[in-house]
C-alpha cells in the first residue's frame, strides 16, 4: 500500500508503517520517480521525514528529474526537515535538472534559515548561477525576501548579476523594499537587458507594476529612465499602462490599451479610455464599475477603444482571446466595435471562441457581437469551435447556425475525427 498520499498530510503513523515495510521508504510516486521522503520534504512535514530517515528511507534518493530530498527540503522552506536529512548524510546530488544549486533552491523558497543552511555546506558559490544564468540572489530577489536578499549580500552575492538575456536583480525585484537594499550595494537602475529592456519595461515587471505602486515609486526614486524604450518600442507606459502618451505607439503598432486588455488591467484600461462617447453604454447595458469611475475621472487625452494594431487586432480582440468578460464589456462601453475584423477576418467572438473562453463568448454575444461573421478560411466562431472540439462553445452559440456550422470542411474533419464539439450538431 502507497504511504505518499498520506505523507502530503503529515500523518506519521502510516508513514512510519510504509517506511518499516519491505520497501523501506523508497517506494516511488508515479512517473516522477519522488519518494515518499521527497514528498514529505515538499509538503513541510518534518515529523514524516524523521520517522522515515529513522527506519532507513534513503535520504541521498533521487527523482527523474535528478533532484533530491536535501534539495527538495530546501526548495520548499523546510529548515527542520533539512536539518534532520543533513545529520542523516544527505547531499549527493547538488544540482536540478536546470543546474539550480542547493543555495538557488534555497533562496528561491523565501526562508533565511533555508538560505543559511546551504550557505554553510561546502562547497558552496554564493555568485554560482544555472544554465539561464539566473542565481541566487534573482531568486531571492523574485520571491520578495528581503532577509534573504540581505543575507546573500552580506555573504557576497554579486548585485550586479545579469541571466543570460541580460535580466538584472532589479528586473526580477517584486517588492518595493527590495529596490534600495539592491542599490545600495550596487546594482543599476538603469541598466538594460540585451533586448533594450529597462528595468520598467521587463516582462516580469508586468504584474508587479499593476499591484505594488511602492515599488514603482521606488524605482523612480532611484531614477530609472520612464521614456527609456525596449527594442520592440516598448516604453513603461506599455508596460504599467498607464497614460501619460495614451495613444504611443510601440513596433507592433500596439497601443497602451492592448496591454491592458490583454492583461485584464481594468483600472489601466479605465484611465486610457476616460469618458465614453456621448450617448454610449455597450448596448443598453448598466455600465461597468471601472467605466463608471473613468467617466467621473478628469479630462485627459485617451486612446481609441477602436485601435488597431498592425495586424488590424482591436484591444477587443486581444480581450476576448484572454478570457476577460468585464474588459469586454469596459471596451465596448467605450465604444469598441464588437464585429471589429483583423487582417484575417477574425472577429473577437472567433478569438474567444479560438481560445475556448467561455466567458468572454457570453461577454460578446451580450454585447450584441454577431454570432456568424466568416473569417478570411470561410469559418464562422461556431465553426471554429466544432472543428476544435469545444463543446462548451458550441453550446453557447444560437442553435441556428449548427446546419452551417456542420456543413464546413473543418467540421466534417471534426465529424470524422469523433470530436466532442461536434455531437450536437445535427
Amino acid at each position: 500500500m502507497d504511504g505518499i498520499p498520506l505523507c502530503r498530510h503529515g500523518r506519521v503513523r502510516r508513514g512510519r508503517l510504509v517506511a518499516g515495510g519491505g520497501a523501506r521508504g523508497r517506494a516511488r510516486e508515479g512517473r516522477c520517480g519522488a519518494t515518499a521522503l521527497h514528498t514529505a520534504a515538499r509538503c513541510g512535514c518534518t515529523e514524516v521525514v524523521e520517522a522515515l530517515v529513522a527506519a532507513g528511507a534513503n535520504v541521498g534518493a533521487q527523482d527523474n528529474d535528478g533532484i533530491t530530498t536535501l534539495f527538495t527540503a530546501l526548495e520548499a522552506g523546510c529548515a527542520d526537515g533539512v536539518r534532520v536529512l543533513a545529520a542523516a548524510g544527505a547531499g549527493v546530488g547538488a544540482h536540478d535538472a536546470t543546474g539550480a544549486t542547493l543555495l538557488r533552491a534555497a533562496a528561491r523558497s523565501g526562508d533565511v534559515d533555508c538560505v543559511r543552511l546551504a550557505l554553510a555546506r561546502r562547497p558552496c558559490d554564493v555568485r554560482a548561477a544555472a544554465a539561464d544564468g539566473v542565481t541566487a540572489l534573482h531568486e531571492a530577489t523574485g520571491g520578495g525576501s528581503v532577509g534573504c536578499v540581505r543575507e546573500l549580500l552580506g555573504r557576497g552575492a554579486d548585485a550586479r548579476a545579469t541571466t543570460d538575456g541580460g535580466a538584472s536583480v532589479l528586473d526580477w525585484a517584486s517588492r518595493g523594499g527590495l529596490v534600495g537594499v539592491l542599490q545600495a550595494a550596487g546594482a543599476d537602475a538603469r541598466a538594460k537587458d540585451h533586448a533594450g529592456n529597462t528595468v520598467l519595461c521587463a516582462e516580469r515587471m508586468l504584474r508587479a507594476v499593476e499591484v505594488d505602486v511602492p515599488l514603482v515609486r521606488a524605482l523612480l526614486v532611484a531614477r530609472v529612465d520612464v521614456r527609456a524604450a525596449a527594442g520592440d518600442g516598448q516604453t513603461a507606459l506599455h508596460v504599467a499602462a498607464g497614460c501619460a502618451v495614451a495613444d504611443a505607439r510601440d513596433g507592433r503598432g500596439r497601443t497602451p490599451l492592448h496591454g491592458a486588455a490583454r492583461w485584464g488591467s481594468l483600472a489601466a484600461a479605465a484611465a486610457l479610455l476616460g469618458s465614453p462617447p456621448a450617448g454610449h453604454a455597450g448596448a443598453g447595458r448598466a455600465p461597468t464599475a471601472a467605466a463608471a469611475a473613468s467617466w467621473a475621472a478628469p479630462s485627459r487625452r485617451t486612446v481609441d477603444a477602436n485601435a488597431a494594431d498592425a495586424e488590424r487586432q482591436t484591444p477587443l480582440h486581444g480581450a476576448a482571446l484572454e478570457g476577460h468578460p468585464r474588459m469586454v464589456a469596459l471596451l465596448v462601453d467605450h465604444g469598441a466595435d464588437v464585429d471589429a475584423a483583423g487582417r484575417d477576418g477574425q472577429t473577437p467572438l472567433h478569438a474567444a471562441a479560438l481560445e475556448g473562453q467561455q466567458h468572454a463568448v457570453k461577454a460578446l454575444l451580450e454585447c450584441g457581437a454577431a454570432t456568424a461573421p466568416v473569417n478570411g478560411a470561410g469559418d464562422t466562431p461556431l465553426a471554429t469551435a466544432v472543428a476544435l472540439g469545444r463543446a462548451d462553445i458550441f453550446a453557447q452559440l444560437s442553435a441556428e447556425h449548427a446546419a452551417e456550422a456542420s456543413g464546413t470542411r473543418a467540421a466534417r474533419e471534426a465529424a470524422a475525427a469523433g470530436r466532442p464539439g461536434t455531437r450536437g450538431a445535427p
